[in-house]
């Protein structure tokens, strides 16, 4: 059985997320999306190391960069999420 949402003018249809592990590359910067207590603040910058399956090696931090394990669907790539 499926059910149909209708559709409401000025509303845009909701979209699956779009940041997957393919989408990452070495050198890319990145977005943090995610809140987790005692990980990186919502909004911080960083920079893709690595992409090892579903989470990306990131640098985040300007000043004193600290390298974390980041699942891909906390991460937005920086052109999108301007």
């Amino acid at each position: 059985m499926s059910v149909d949402q209708p559709q409401m003018p000025g509303l845009a249809s909701p979209t699956a997320p779009e940041s997957g592990p393919g989408e990452f590359e070495p050198g890319q910067e990145v977005l943090y999306l995610g809140r987790i207590s005692g990980g990186p603040r919502y909004g911080t910058w960083g920079v893709v190391r690595e992409v090892r399956g579903r989470k990306a090696i990131v640098d985040i931090g300007r000043r004193r960069p600290d390298v974390w394990h980041i699942p891909c669907y906390f991460l937005a790539i920086a052109d999108r999420a301007a």
